[in-house]
């Protein structure tokens, strides 16, 4: 038993840095639309700015202008924390391949069936063991069919990742093991996503050192699994 039991472990760590990276990821495309959103109705403007200054009968220094050093100088900020995001949501989507070829190692080689391949399973898995209702993946009394027979009975809902986070704490006294995961997979998202929470603010000079303390989180969590 401890010997699955450890595998599941193992299986469960990697299974939270993969959702964390996951919901990131996500998180850094919707923000890329947003920016480029912004980007397009910066350079509206700019052309409006320069169609205005074409109609001018003299050149001179203006409001006009003033607008459109502005604007230009908005423009190529929001084209680098574009370009930021992409290459940081790159590395998350390497990083997710890296963590899926790991756990498809770690499932295969502990013989456990494609359905169950999930975080929200593996934690049950591991609860059932430390409470000592189950010694053994497979047979009768085994996890396997103990989280099956709960669910078919009502007694166990069969969450999904999204489902999971938003009702976290209404399965806190049922699932603590899963609830601890959960927490922890925001707790990791929390610490990869930071600098996005105030980068559109041009004024702010805190994200890239809290996306290196991230990624410190994150080198540390892999280096724990083996990546």
């Amino acid at each position: 038993m401890n010997s699955v039991k450890a595998v599941l472990q193992e299986i469960l760590e990697i299974e939270i840095v993969k959702v964390a990276a996951m919901r990131s990821i996500q998180s850094f495309k919707e923000l890329e639309k947003m920016l480029e959103q912004k980007r397009n109705l910066i350079e509206q403007e700019i052309d409006r700015v320069q169609a205005l200054k074409l109609s001018q009968k003299k050149p001179k220094h203006s409001v006009v202008g003033d607008s459109d050093d502005i604007q230009l100088s908005q423009l190529n900020k929001v084209i680098a924390l574009s370009n930021d995001i992409k290459s940081k949501y790159s590395f998350l989507e390497g990083l997710q391949f890296k963590l899926d070829n790991k756990l498809e190692s770690k499932y295969r080689d502990a013989n456990i069936s494609s359905y169950f391949r999930s975080i929200i399973p593996v934690s049950y898995f591991i609860q059932l063991f430390e409470l000592g209702v189950a010694e053994e993946l497979q047979g009768v009394n085994g996890a396997y069919n103990v989280y099956q027979s709960k669910i078919t009975s009502g007694e166990l809902e069969e969450y999904t990742i999204e489902k999971t986070i938003e009702e976290r704490d209404s399965i806190k006294t049922k699932q603590f093991i899963l609830h601890d995961a959960i927490q922890r997979t925001i707790s990791l998202q929390r610490k990869l996503m930071l600098d996005t929470l105030n980068i559109l603010d041009e004024k702010n000079n805190t994200a890239e050192p809290q996306w290196n303390q991230a990624m410190e989180q994150v080198h540390s969590a892999l280096e724990e699994v083996a990546i």
